[in-house]
């Protein structure tokens, strides 16, 4: 399984006007490599992608783990561009990983998804929100609004989960947004716009395909929010 997807990449020289493959293989359905001496992910669609610096971060997408079987990933890679590496920071080799929204700290992460949105706040904090997943990889796409936070500045790579007390239902799939009240938040949702703000301590999240104050089904969105890194809070823009 995997055909027709890729782990490619590919850098673009403006100055130059030509694309160059950087690292991966043309080879389709590539497994990843993890934890050893040249690691590098699967092949994959519909990541996240961030950047650190000159680094780029890697989350989650639909591909390939370990193995030649493809579901939903939650995997984070950080390439290196001055030596083209690849380095497995956090999440499983496995596909379809089960979210864990409570236990002992540093047990908790993101479940696999595909079409999350993935940005890099102050401090060097990697935020992940929504995305859309399948439990135990059943044809069924089911929409996340889970907002979770990893700081790529500690060696324990540890995740947190940040909306829960704010939208206790953000633990839950295809949840509709709160759009009135004393605590709003928005829609699970996929495919959605964002912009990182307020010197890396705001992130504006629009649109998408999901969910809003309604939850017989899903659709396009034109809604914005703002989440506020400092207190882990929501709310309606527009």
């Amino acid at each position: 399984m995997g055909a027709g997807i890729t782990n490619e990449l590919w850098a673009y020289d403006m100055g130059a006007s030509r694309w160059a493959m950087i690292s991966g293989t043309t080879a389709l359905g590539q497994a990843g490599s993890y934890g050893t001496a040249d690691p590098y992910p699967g092949s994959r669609t519909l990541a996240s992608l961030a950047a650190d610096g000159s680094r780029l971060v890697l989350f989650g997408g639909y591909g390939l783990g370990n193995n030649s079987v493809i579901g939903y990933l939650n995997d984070v890679w950080v390439f290196e561009p001055a030596d083209a590496s690849w380095s497995w920071l956090a999440g499983s080799a496995h596909i379809n990983a089960v979210g864990r929204y409570v236990g002992p700290v540093c047990q908790h992460h993101p479940g696999g998804r595909q079409s999350a949105n993935a940005a890099i706040l102050s401090g060097r904090r990697l935020l992940v929100c929504g995305g859309m997943t399948s439990p135990n990889g059943q044809p069924e796409q089911w929409y996340l609004n889970d907002v979770w936070l990893l700081d790529l500045s500690d060696a324990k790579k540890c995740w947190t989960f940040v909306s829960g007390d704010v939208c206790p239902h953000s633990v839950k799939l295809n949840q509709p947004g709160i759009y009135h009240g004393a605590h709003v938040c928005p829609g699970a949702r996929s495919y959605a716009a964002h912009a990182v703000v307020n010197n890396g301590d705001g992130f504006l999240w629009f649109g998408g395909y999901g969910f809003g104050a309604d939850r017989s089904m899903p659709g396009f969105l034109a809604d914005l929010w703002f989440f506020d890194a400092a207190t882990s809070t929501w709310s309606l823009r527009s």
